[in-house]
């Protein structure tokens, strides 16, 4: 079966065919061992064991799972090779298989056995570089310090003195302008100030352009603003929506223009609501109080003259005056408004006080009196 179409493999062959060491051709197979037991969750894949292979003509190639495959537990794993041979030694080794190369040859990445050990030629003892020639018996001195990038100092001792290349601790290393003072330098008002624009700046100037200045500036398009936010002061120079309720806070007291729910509300807390008119446009000159909204009790007091129209800036139709206590009511058809002035607590019409034609009073007696002419007391009948 093969494997899901996700698991990245890495195709092992034998480049050229192996041998003996007199080229004859080697039978037998190969045997690819991994952990007994990995895991690629994502591809929901379990695998473990082995891979035989035979070697036909000395040849074989055989796709393997990536020792470090996406999703593989455990991983960063070898294989082990283990070659089982009808007409040599077998032999042992480990290879590692990364995903980043998935076309590998044998020979190209075999891990000596750890017990075997690890081999090389070394060059004769004649071609090795001797340490107290400083490099001199290299065919070309000059060459190889070039290469090296030393310039002299490949030649030179590590010390403190004239004549040696600096160690840490020299004391040649520092001088009177320390870094610290050198960087102070370029400060404000140092020796050498150093001052940049925003064009030498890469990118400052297009940054600075986007952001919206602490004073001033104009904002176009829509502004999210999140979160609690506070103004000191401004003013909204064209048609402002709200979509929310809004709400004035003051030191225990609060107005409200609430939109939840089937109406608007307008609403108070904490203290009574008091409804007044200044004369002037700033809120300066005269001010006049004509209604309040009681916030202890469910009452509502009126001052001054109340008028009653039947169109705004019409002429009154009933009028409710405290200055004299007259209520006028009434007015059907063009008939003039009855002045109701009150209930006098005696019988017969008043006697004192000074009245306006048309006033009306009823006495404890049950009669109305109406006032004809105006005076003090005034006329009545």
């Amino acid at each position: 079966m093969p494997l899901p179409a996700g698991v990245e493999t890495v195709t092992v062959s034998s480049g050229e065919p192996l041998t003996s060491p007199d080229g004859t051709l080697l039978e037998g197979f190969l045997i690819f061992t991994g952990p007994d037991l990995v895991t690629i969750g994502d591809d929901d894949l379990v695998l473990g064991g082995g891979v035989r292979v035979q070697l036909l003509g000395g040849e074989f190639s055989v796709e393997l799972v990536a020792t470090d495959a996406t999703g593989m537990s455990p991983t960063g794993w070898t294989y082990e090779v283990r070659a089982e041979l009808k007409n040599a030694p077998g032999w042992r080794r480990y290879i590692s298989l990364p995903k980043a190369t998935p076309g590998v040859v044998l020979a190209d990445i075999l891990v000596p056995d750890p017990v075997a050990g690890e081999y090389a030629t070394l060059a004769p003892v004649d071609q090795f570089l001797a340490k107290a020639e400083n490099l001199d018996d290299l065919p070309s001195a000059s060459a190889a310090r070039t290469n090296l990038g030393l310039g002299g100092a490949a030649v030179l001792d590590v010390g403190t003195t004239a004549g040696t290349v600096a160690a840490g601790d020299d004391a040649r290393l520092s001088d009177a302008r320390t870094p610290t003072a050198h960087a102070d330098s370029h400060t404000d008002g140092g020796s050498d100030e150093i001052t940049l624009t925003q064009d030498q700046i890469t990118g400052l100037a297009a940054a600075l352009a986007a952001l919206l200045p602490l004073a001033g500036g104009t904002i176009t398009g829509a502004l999210t603003v999140e979160g609690y936010t506070t103004l000191a002061g401004g003013q909204f120079n064209s048609d402002f929506a709200a979509f929310g309720d809004m709400t004035l806070v003051g030191t225990g007291k609060r107005y409200r223009l609430r939109r939840s729910g089937d109406a608007l509300d307008f609403e108070g807390s904490g203290v009574d609501m008091i409804l007044s008119m200044w004369s002037a446009e700033d809120f300066t000159g005269t001010q006049r109080s004509y209604a309040r909204l009681s916030a202890d009790a469910q009452n509502t007091q009126w001052q001054g003259k109340f008028e009653s129209v039947a169109a705004l800036y019409g002429a009154a139709v009933h009028t409710l005056d405290p200055t004299n206590g007259v209520a006028s009511l009434g007015g059907k058809n063009g008939l003039t408004a009855l002045k109701l002035a009150g209930f006098k607590n005696s019988s017969g019409a008043p006697a004192a006080g000074t009245w306006e034609a048309g006033d009306i009073v009823l006495d404890s007696a049950g009669a109305w009196h109406l006032c004809t002419e105006a005076g003090t007391p005034g006329t009545w009948t």
